[in-house]
């Protein structure tokens, strides 16, 4: 089972405005966040780790997770190898995948850009059916596309080690279809949506050799994690 949350941080101005939150985190994040010029990304990186171990208590029960580094410098639980996660961040929304299977999750804020950028970055079955779409559905699926191929080539940590235009989507009726090497691959699970009417969000999960079942999107609050800090850490 893979479980989905997200917070949405647009309140928060300044990381001074939430230092119970800040105690919760490592000491490597702590460092991580000083060295961040701009508030929002402090805040965003403080968030990121605050809501993995919000997901870590709320569906496990652990309260203290011993991160390491894999060979691609992403993050894993090294006391509890069984377990997964993964994290991502973008304007106004934190993100947070976790379960019992390989999985990758992205958030993006949708920003005006030159669509052209799809004839290099995508396939040419993605670029062909973005130049397809009415003008103003072009936006919208582009990050659609662009979310899924971040949350597939994160699941193994390699990120943009993968080219993009290397493997392609099928958009069908709200279906996703991944085709790797022109062959439809079944391996893999996804569900993308909009978070709001900026902000897209996509989740792969490896499913392997059984079912993969992924559960719905917990929305929290920052007063939610509040309280749930004060319940838990006392």
């Amino acid at each position: 089972m893979v479980y989905q949350y997200a917070v949405n941080i647009s309140d928060i101005r300044e990381i001074r405005e939430v230092p119970d939150l800040l105690e919760l985190v490592s000491s490597e994040r702590k460092g991580k966040i000083a060295r961040f010029r701009f508030e929002k990304d402090k805040i965003r990186c403080l968030f990121a780790e605050v809501l993995l171990r919000y997901a870590l208590q709320n569906q496990y029960d652990i309260s203290n997770p011993v991160i390491g580094r894999d060979q691609y410098g992403k993050p894993y639980l090294a006391d509890h190898p069984e377990l997964f996660f993964n994290l991502s961040h973008s304007g106004d929304w934190v993100v947070c995948g976790i379960g019992d299977q390989k999985l990758g999750i992205d958030v993006e804020r949708m920003e005006q850009i030159d669509l052209s950028i799809a004839d290099d970055q995508f396939s040419m079955e993605e670029a062909t059916y973005l130049s397809s779409l009415p003008k103003e559905e072009k936006l919208s699926s582009f990050y659609t596309i662009w979310t899924l191929k971040e949350s597939f080539t994160k699941l193994d940590g390699r990120g943009l080690g993968i080219p993009l235009n290397s493997f392609s989507f099928e958009l069908i009726d709200g279906k996703v279809g991944l085709f790797l090497n022109g062959k439809r691959e079944e391996r893999f699970q996804f569900q993308t949506r909009d978070l709001d009417e900026l902000h897209k969000m996509s989740i792969c999960v490896d499913a392997g050799e059984k079912p993969s079942s992924i559960g719905d999107l917990s929305v929290l609050s920052v007063g939610e994690l509040y309280q749930w800090k004060c319940r838990v850490f006392r």
